[in-house]
């Protein structure tokens, strides 16, 4: 018993420090940069609130490279839907309710930050501060959730085998 309460101590731990990393990455810059100059960065917090606008992209690029528009602007939605993904993980966490979907959400929301380093659009030299804490903060989002489900997996199977004997 003591095991799985020090288990638990550490995944909302682990919680806690991936609610703090995303935090600070909303506050550090992105290396998104919205028009031509690239002085205009924007903030971590604009891709939340803002990345879903990706979707509307510019009229000149559309007609000179349709389809490359077309897919970078999936790609962004991609991206940006990662964080409504994580936000539902948390809140599924929160409640208590760790299921094997929790588990799949931060899966999907890590995978969405992965494909983010690997896109060829975003050059490893506009990547920020804010871009690795993002996706520090969905792995360790992920280990808490793990740490968690396998916790509650523990407790029913042992509660099944106890069932079952009698």
């Amino acid at each position: 018993m003591k095991t799985q309460m020090i288990m638990r101590w550490i995944a909302w731990s682990t919680i806690g420090i991936s609610l703090l990393l995303y935090v600070l990455a909303c506050a550090l810059p992105s290396g998104v940069v919205v028009g031509i100059d690239p002085e205009d960065e924007v903030r971590g917090i604009w891709c939340v609130v803002g990345g879903w606008t990706a979707v509307f992209f510019p009229k000149e690029a559309l007609l000179k490279y349709p389809l490359m528009t077309i897919f970078n602007a999936f790609v962004s939605l991609f991206l940006w839907g990662s964080n409504i993904l994580y936000f539902w993980a948390i809140i599924d966490t929160l409640r208590t309710k760790v299921r094997k979907r929790t588990v799949w959400l931060t899966i999907l929301a890590f995978s969405a930050s992965l494909c983010y380093f690997l896109y060829p659009i975003y050059h490893l030299e506009s990547l920020r501060l804010g871009n690795y804490l993002w996706a520090a903060s969905y792995l360790v989002m992920l280990i808490g959730v793990v740490i968690l489900w396998w916790n509650n997996y523990n407790i029913e199977a042992k509660w099944w085998v106890v069932r079952k004997v009698e």
